[in-house]
């Protein structure tokens, strides 16, 4: 296992929902208020660079920065992280990393040809061009886990239990990491979904989760981003809650993905 950064918090951590007063304009309400989730700014530096700047629930930023940092191919395991600072400003949060010398040397590179690197709100952060989009994913070559339609429908139905914050707003996304026996065992959420799957997949990383037995869930569609981001890890499935778009489904075809949707009849596999 990778030795895991050193961890430093900065100032008063933000909360990640507010109570805000509501009125119902044609009949009385049992209650007078409601909770909303924060989005705030999130800003990834590394080095003197700030790589992107996301708007973020800000709950479990550690995994976060780690999960965020693997996706976006900015270092290639978690011991290439060397620190990590989370550092609460009035403005947002600023997730400080140092890593390892070789990455920050690739990532100057990137800073001298085009400035500033960049400040986006979703999905695709740190793309030179466009014609990125289009770069081959890594493929699995290994022989997948099948999951038995019982066990994915099971993670399914349970997965609105997981999301205690979802329960109270009613209004974030959920990630989930499936064993191969169909229990949950992690569950990341976020107003961004891409957001919720980095901060997943920075927990199962720092945890040294065997990616090959088990599979993402998510509460949301499937697009390509993240798609690219399971990608990264090897993970053979991704079962989501609503279907995926056609670039999701050739990505994923690409990098011999399975992609599985909850419909009407239990689960289906999209695309295969």
């Amino acid at each position: 296992m990778d030795q895991l950064p050193l961890i430093k918090i900065i100032g008063e951590r933000t909360a990640s929902e507010r109570e805000v007063p509501i009125k119902n304009i044609q009949a009385a309400l049992d209650k007078n208020c409601w909770f909303v989730p924060e989005e705030i700014p999130v800003a990834f530096v590394f080095g003197q660079h700030t790589y992107a700047t996301m708007l973020a629930t800000p709950d479990d930023l550690v995994e976060f920065a780690v999960g965020f940092s693997l996706t976006e191919r900015i270092v290639k395991a978690v011991g290439d992280i060397k620190a990590i600072e989370v550092i609460h400003v009035r403005a947002g949060i600023e997730l400080r990393m140092k890593i390892a010398d070789t990455c920050m040397q690739k990532l100057d590179v990137v800073a001298m040809r085009f400035g500033r690197i960049g400040i986006t709100g979703c999905g695709i952060c740190g793309l030179d061009n466009i014609d990125e989009l289009a770069q081959t994913l890594p493929k699995i070559t290994r022989e997948k886990n099948v999951f038995s339609a019982v066990d994915i429908l099971s993670a399914i139905q349970k997965l609105r239990d997981h999301q205690t914050l979802n329960r109270t707003t009613k209004s974030v996304h959920g990630a989930a990491w499936v064993d191969d026996r169909g229990n949950i065992v992690a569950v990341k959420e976020d107003v961004g979904r891409h957001n919720a799957l980095d901060k997943l997949l920075g927990q199962c990383a720092l945890k040294d989760v065997d990616f090959e037995n088990g599979f993402v869930l998510l509460s949301s569609r499937c697009s390509y981003e993240l798609v690219a981001k399971v990608a990264q890890f090897g993970i053979g499935l991704i079962v989501t809650l609503s279907g995926p778009t056609g670039f999701a489904i050739d990505k994923a075809r690409e990098a011999n993905i399975t992609l599985m949707v909850q419909s009407c009849d239990g689960v289906v596999e999209v695309g295969g």
